[in-house]
């Protein structure tokens, strides 16, 4: 399974999320995540079309279910979009 975090440094839900994504998956295995920030890296976060809303994290299941969380979310949406994306 993969995750894409879409996210900016100047973004304070971004950093937010990106503490909760980070303890949700703390001990984790088999999960890529792959971070891409809008300013550093547009044409690749462009590629996904994560909209103008921050940050939007979507989890990829193997079988390439996509499932997209966007703006600030609760720990438990996170490990909701988590379990039904690795089902």
């Amino acid at each position: 399974m993969k995750i894409i975090f879409i996210t900016a440094s100047w973004c304070p839900s971004c950093l937010l999320m990106r503490a909760r994504l980070g303890k949700l998956l703390e001990g984790a295995t088999g999960i890529e995540v792959e971070e891409v920030d809008i300013d550093e890296n547009g044409a690749t976060a462009d590629a996904y079309a994560p909209g103008k809303i921050l940050p939007v994290t979507i989890f990829i299941a193997k079988d390439g279910r996509q499932q997209r969380l966007i703006g600030e979310t609760s720990v438990n949406n996170l490990a909701r979009a988590l379990r039904e994306s690795t089902i």
